[in-house]
């Protein structure tokens, strides 16, 4: 198992999370640990609605017949077909690497990503007014998380065949 435990404080108590940490926790009893505060980035729940948030804006634009150049002409590139990770590479990292000078959305902080998506939304509902509001997921994302879980397993067991 690993040697790092990953934890939050919530209402001054240690919040482990998961069974697997009661485990971490059994093995390493006696032994000394040490506790470190770490700068919050974005959660892995937030990096999954950032792709999902980028799934639904992509299926609306699609749906209303917009391609990849329609969204390039404003921001003047060429043109590729609308996709979650075309929308993530050059809108969302080109929004969040003007705000907050990293292309990685890992190293974004919490409210940052709330900030990215506010501008890139305000964007998405300027220039195509056309494919409504997306809101950022929150309980969707459950759905997709076990989606992604469920594609990985899946790709486990085509690997192991």
């Amino acid at each position: 198992m690993s040697t790092k435990l990953y934890c939050t404080i919530t209402d001054g108590k240690l919040d482990y999370g998961s069974n697997k940490s009661i485990e971490w926790l059994s093995e390493n009893e006696g032994k000394r640990i040490v506790l470190q505060v770490e700068n919050q980035t974005r959660s892995s729940a937030q990096n999954n609605s950032i792709h999902l948030y980028l799934d639904q804006r992509a299926k609306s634009l699609d749906e209303q017949g917009h391609t990849m150049q329609d969204v390039l002409k404003v921001i003047k590139k060429a043109q590729i077909r609308v996709t979650m990770l075309a929308l993530k590479e050059i809108v969302w990292k080109g929004i969040q690497f003007v705000m907050f000078r990293t292309n990685k959305t890992s190293k974004l902080k919490t409210d940052e990503v709330d900030r990215v998506y506010e501008v890139c939304e305000k964007f998405f509902q300027t220039e195509f007014p056309n494919t409504g509001h997306v809101p950022f997921p929150s309980e969707d994302i459950k759905n997709y998380e076990q989606h992604i879980k469920d594609c990985q397993r899946a790709q486990k067991n085509i690997d192991d065949y």
